[in-house]
Parts: structure tokens; C-alpha cells; sequence
């Protein structure tokens, strides 16, 4: 009886996910023609996109062989009968004209559809280039794609990238467009097998880090006439050198970030393998996600640094000790979550900041020391968050360190000024309660 009762309760969980899959995303099946293929031109299937202006976009011609999480779409049940479920190239060069015609009508073509190259339906071309026509490529573009081992962008006009046009494709090089002047994070997804990049002449800056999870790139080039982007030692900055945007994840042992360097853009070193990186006195912000995963053994942060964003130093498993300077002014949530090794943390900072609950997550806080300046020992115990580290040592002015090892904390409250009592603070005015576990109690006033 508790078998057949199991049984039921695993085939109602199946059940009632296909339903939640099936009101919440598109499922395609495997093999079954696109329904929004309209015609096929020279083995490419196009779907009219605007029958007035006479615009199309690149489609499959069946199914991939996945199941998708793009957003659910009403389509339209028809079947054509003519045309191909899949053409296999066998090596060819293919080059995607600028108009093509169907029933005697030229259209333009200006977008690749979403998973509009995709395996089953092209394989094996050798270098696929698209025309100067094209502004848009939609998401997933070439996902789970043996469709060519070279792809080239051309034109002069931005193109609106999806999100993971590359994810799980075999698309071992690729080619930007000169008109392209913004790369996203995620833009090109996971992928395995893409060893190198070109960037265009027109590329003016990234948001993110679009090259993180290229897991097996070996080169990115930079064309000699882009003014926009500077590269030094195969670091990317943005034009005025003051961004360091990417540190592509092929790089590593040492790097000494150039001085005039003010900040350090949003998953700029996702996993990159720099073991050893020097920070320059000009640095002013560490933007979300910058060293996410990264391979820094030691972040000794330079005075003058004032903002560390969420995530900087997230997941980073190498990171041994930490620096944070006296100039600080805030910190993210969980700006260091997950760093799991750190040993020392040197605060040069007199006053505790006000941080979020995670940022020491997954510490080793036991044996992970704090070091703080002198006179501040007691401070950063009544200060929550700083005080869930076991060992809290001062400074010395001198290199010297005086060890005071914080008592356990057994429990944090929080008062406000009209008395009411809380496990979490209040906005404005706290008094903070610390319980420990010898049965003391400190006290001290803190503002949220």
C-alpha cells in the first residue's frame, strides 16, 4: 500500500508539471515541421514579418531536437507540405542573400527568428555569413547547432542581440559586425566549442561580461581601427581607460591593473584564472558580479576604494585574505558570499558598516579571522552581521596584533525607540541587544 502510495504521488508531481510547462512555455517536438515557416529560399526557411514592407526572418524548417523555456506563443496550426524538414550542407560556404523571393515578391531579410538556425534543420556548413540587412538576432539563435563552424556578421547598423544566441552550439568562431556598438553579459551564452572572437570597428562598450561562459576561448581581436576599446595585456577597458570591462577567462597568473583605473565593471573577471591581481590607488567602485568565480587568491583593496556592489566577490572559492580600506562606504549584499576559504579579512574601516545578512554566507567563520583597528574590537562585536565571526583581533599600528577572541553571540535584538522588540531591525534608530553565550549582554545604538 505505501508503494502504490508512492507511486501515485510521483505520477500526480509528474502530471502537474507538464501542466505548469504547458500553460507557461513553448514545447516544441522533435521532428514536427515549424509552423512559421512561410517559404523556403536556396534551403533557408523565412517567415514573413511584415507582408507591407516586405520583410522576413531566417527560421527552422522542424523542431530542434530540445525543449525550450521561451515565453509560451499562440501559432498558427498549419502545415506545408513543401517544405524540407532538414538540409545538411556538408561543408559549403553559405552566404545569406539581402532579399529573397517567394510567388515573384522580393522581401528583405533583417532578422534570424528565435532558434532560427538550430540543428536538425541546417548542418555542416563551413562559414556562414549573414548581410548588412540583418538587425536583429533573436534568442538562442543557434542553440544545440551544428549549423556552421564559422559565423560572420556584416553591415554598418546596430544588431539587437537576444539572450544566449550561442548557447550549446558548435559554432567554433564568430565574427562581429562593425555596426555593433554594445555587448551584453549573456548575450552569447554557454558554449564549448567557440575558441575566438572579433570584434568590430564600431564596438563602443559592454554591459556585463558577454565572453564568461565561452568556456573554451582562446583569442578575442579587437579590429585595429576601433577607437572605443583599449587593450592591455589582453585586458578589454573601455576608451578613456578608466572601465576595466573584461578580463577574458583564458588569462591567467598575474595582472597589475593599470593607475588610472576607476572601476571594475560588472562580472569583468567571471571566471577568469588571474591568481594574483594588484589593485591601482585610482580605484573608486567594484561593480556587481566583478570577480564572481574568479581565480584572486589575495584582494588587498587599495585606499580610496569607496563601493563594493552585490556579488563582486561572490562564489569566489580562491579568494585566502581580504583587504577592505578605511575609505569605504558601502558594501552590497552579498558582496562576498560563498567565499568559503577566506582565512583574513583586514577592515582598515573605524566604524562598522551597515551590511546585508549573506555577505559572509558559507564563511569558515570559526577560524576565519577579523582584524580591525585599534580601539574597534568592541565595535564590531555589537555590530550585527561583523559579529558573527568567532575571532575579532586588532591591528597594531606597527604590523603588531593584540588577539581577542569575540565570545559566541547566542542571539541579536533589536529595540526601537518606541520599545517594540525584534529579531530583525527596524528603520532608524536601534538598540541593538547582543546576547552571548556566557550570558553577558552588550548593548549599542545603530542606525538602518
Amino acid at each position: 500500500m505505501k508503494k502504490n502510495k508512492i507511486l501515485l504521488l510521483a505520477l500526480s508531481l509528474v502530471l502537474g508539471t507538464a501542466s505548469l510547462m504547458a500553460q507557461n512555455y513553448l514545447v516544441i517536438t522533435p521532428g514536427a515541421p515549424n509552423p512559421e515557416c512561410d517559404f523556403v529560399y536556396q534551403d533557408i526557411g523565412y517567415h514573413i514579418t511584415d507582408s507591407v514592407n516586405r520583410t522576413v526572418e531566417i527560421v527552422y524548417l522542424q523542431g530542434p531536437y530540445i525543449m525550450t523555456g521561451l515565453p509560451r506563443r499562440e501559432l498558427a496550426l498549419k502545415q506545408n507540405s513543401d517544405i524540407t524538414h532538414d538540409v545538411d550542407f556538408n561543408g559549403r560556404d553559405v552566404t545569406i542573400p539581402q532579399e529573397v523571393e517567394h510567388d515573384g515578391v522580393k522581401y528583405t531579410v533583417t532578422a534570424v527568428g528565435e532558434m532560427g538556425f538550430t540543428y536538425p534543420s541546417y548542418q555542416n556548413m563551413n562559414v556562414l555569413t549573414l548581410p548588412p540587412t540583418i538587425k536583429k538576432i533573436g534568442d538562442e539563435a543557434f542553440i544545440s547547432a551544428g549549423v556552421a563552424r564559422k559565423v560572420v556578421l556584416t553591415g554598418q547598423e546596430n544588431i539587437e542581440f537576444g539572450r544566449a544566441i550561442l548557447s550549446w552550439s558548435f559554432v567554433e568562431e564568430l565574427e562581429l559586425s562593425d555596426g555593433i556598438e554594445t555587448l551584453h553579459g549573456g548575450d552569447f551564452g554557454f558554449n564549448r566549442y567557440t575558441k575566438r572572437v572579433k570584434l568590430g570597428a564600431g564596438l563602443r562598450s559592454f554591459e556585463g561580461n558577454c565572453f564568461s561562459a565561452l568556456v573554451s576561448l582562446k583569442t578575442i581581436d579587437l579590429s585595429p581601427a576601433n577607437p572605443y576599446i583599449w587593450v592591455h595585456e589582453g585586458v578589454l577597458f573601455d576608451h578613456d581607460k578608466t572601465r576595466l570591462a573584461i578580463a577574458p577567462n583564458y588569462l591567467k597568473g598575474s595582472f597589475e591593473i593599470p593607475e588610472g583605473t576607476m572601476e571594475i565593471g560588472s562580472y569583468a573577471f567571471d571566471g577568469n584564472a588571474f591568481s594574483d591581481i594588484t589593485f591601482p590607488s585610482t580605484l573608486k567602485k567594484i561593480c556587481s558580479g566583478a570577480f564572481y568565480r574568479s581565480g584572486c587568491v589575495k584582494a588587498e583593496l587599495p585606499e580610496g576604494l569607496e563601493e563594493i556592489e552585490s556579488m563582486a566577490f561572490g562564489d569566489e572559492d580562491c579568494l585566502k585574505e581580504l583587504t577592505i580600506p578605511s575609505t569605504i562606504r558601502s558594501i552590497g549584499d552579498s558582496a562576498f558570499y560563498g567565499c568559503s576559504k577566506v582565512k583574513a579579512i583586514y577592515c582598515r574601516r573605524a566604524e562598522p558598516l551597515n551590511i546585508g545578512d549573506n555577505n559572509f554566507e558559507y564563511f569558515d567563520l570559526k577560524n576565519c579571522v577579523l582584524y580591525v583597528p585599534k580601539g574597534c574590537v568592541e565595535a564590531y562585536r555589537n555590530t550585527p552581521v561583523w559579529n558573527k565571526f568567532k575571532h575579532i583581533k586588532e591591528e597594531g599600528n606597527h604590523g603588531g596584533v593584540s588577539d581577542i577572541a569575540a565570545p559566541a553571540v547566542q542571539s541579536v535584538k533589536y529595540v526601537n525607540l518606541a520599545g517594540m522588540e525584534s529579531d530583525k531591525p527596524f528603520a532608524g534608530l536601534n538598540i541593538v541587544v547582543t546576547t552571548l553565550a556566557d550570558g553577558s549582554r552588550r548593548t549599542a545604538k545603530q542606525r538602518f
